[in-house]
């Protein structure tokens, strides 16, 4: 009767036969031949690792070059939106829509804005029709904010507030919590 050699890497755990005899036949490995496996696969690993430090690396990378972007955007904008009397006006008076929106009107209600905005307020205040509300100038307030106090509350619209908004928005951050910052020297 013939014989037929099955080689298996693992010996197999159920092996039945009505006919013929099974014979596990091993394979002997020398020892050049483990250590180069063995090597072969602490080469890789040590791939393996490079790899990941290069991807934390070029992660940490992307994060930092995404903040300074970010950062040179905003003062971009802010340089832009805050060099313009045209754009001063529009800026003081849409936020004093957004701040009487969020605010009901009410008597005592004082608006304060930087005195070169006093002019522009002043037109605002006729256009809108909301006699109840005072117009003051306080130097105090940058040129384009607004802040307008009511019955003991007050709320505070500045370009800056909403660049800083928009930024901790796009960063997923909720007011109030720190930026994270690489420190890398100079880089």
């Amino acid at each position: 009767m013939p014989v037929v050699t099955i080689p298996f890497d693992q010996p197999p755990s159920n092996i039945s036969a009505s006919h013929g005899r099974v014979t596990q036949v091993t394979r002997d490995v020398d020892a050049a031949e483990a250590q180069a496996a063995s090597d072969a696969l602490r080469a890789m690993q040590s791939i393996e690792n490079e790899l990941q430090a290069i991807h934390e690396t070029m992660h940490h990378a992307c994060e930092d070059a995404q903040t300074r972007v970010m950062s040179a955007a905003i003062r971009i904008a802010k340089e832009a939106l805050g060099s313009e009397n045209d754009l001063i006006e529009q800026q003081v008076t849409h936020f004093a829509d957004v701040l009487m929106q969020q605010l009901q009107p009410a008597p005592g209600a004082v608006a304060f804005v930087h005195p070169s905005c006093l002019q522009s307020m002043q037109q605002w205040k006729l256009n809108q029709k909301i006699p109840a509300l005072e117009i003051q100038g306080d130097a105090s307030v940058a040129a384009g904010d607004c802040r307008i106090e009511v019955n003991g509350k007050g709320l505070l619209a500045s370009l800056d507030a909403f660049l800083d908004a928009a930024a901790r928005s796009r960063e997923g951050r909720q007011p109030g919590e720190a930026k994270r910052r690489i420190d890398r020297g100079n880089a």
